[in-house]
């Protein structure tokens, strides 16, 4: 067999990678953005790894399905082009001819929601921790979009005297008995489902690919 850029190996490889990285770079602002106090940053970080991984789980669930032979490889291809240089907006890929249509993101949380009750169906230890994507990622929505919920952490009410405290800075307050109690177990969620989906994925295409090799280290950074 010979090795081709184009292969389904290659590009599979290489969005694996850029995956990986990209949720490398969420979880690295997560951990910045407790440190610095800022709520409102963590539930936009949460929900955007939430998605990270969904896309995961949905090149797996296809990638699964096309060595079942249940899927053309012109299909995986396919999978794989709009995951890759999908874009939701028509003049974006208007102007650029290289993009495509991306995936819906609720098509990819379902996806992922069907992954995660495979995952539990075959080991009883998943199946008592199991949470679901839909679930995690409506309410970590709840908290991103411009309504009462991502409101409730720029200011304090003052009980009894009808006054509100605006904060002039992020606060983050105690995390037990507060809505912030939600936006930690959310990532810890994502956090260990993300690495069983990346390992399921790595270890079908090598099996079933050619793959090019993988070089880790801080020298690769002046290449």
């Amino acid at each position: 067999m010979t090795f081709s850029t184009d292969s389904l190996g290659h590009t599979g490889i290489i969005f694996l990678q850029k995956n990986l990285q990209r949720s490398k770079f969420l979880y690295h602002g997560f951990i910045d953005n407790i440190n610095f106090c800022n709520p409102e940053i963590l539930f936009l970080i949460a929900r955007a790894s939430i998605e990270t991984t969904s896309s995961l789980a949905y090149f797996l669930y296809n990638l699964r399905t096309f060595y079942n032979g249940k899927l053309k490889y012109i299909d995986i291809e396919h999978v794989l082009n709009r995951l890759d240089f999908g874009s939701k907006s028509p003049d974006i890929r208007k102007d650029a001819s290289y993009l495509t249509e991306s995936v819906n993101v609720i098509t990819m949380i379902q996806t992922a929601d069907k992954l995660l009750t495979e995952i539990a169906n075959d080991d009883e230890e998943s199946k008592e921790k199991i949470n679901d994507f839909s679930t995690v990622y409506e309410i970590l929505s709840e908290y991103c979009h411009p309504n009462y919920f991502s409101s409730i952490h720029v200011g304090r009410p003052m009980a009894g005297i009808g006054l509100i405290v605006f904060h002039e800075l992020p606060k983050l307050e105690k995390l037990k008995g507060s809505h912030l109690d939600l936006v930690l177990p959310a990532m810890e969620f994502n956090c260990s489902v993300y690495f069983k989906f990346y390992d399921m994925t790595f270890s079908l295409l090598t099996k079933n690919e050619i793959t090019p090799f993988l070089i880790k280290g801080s020298k690769t950074n002046s290449i």
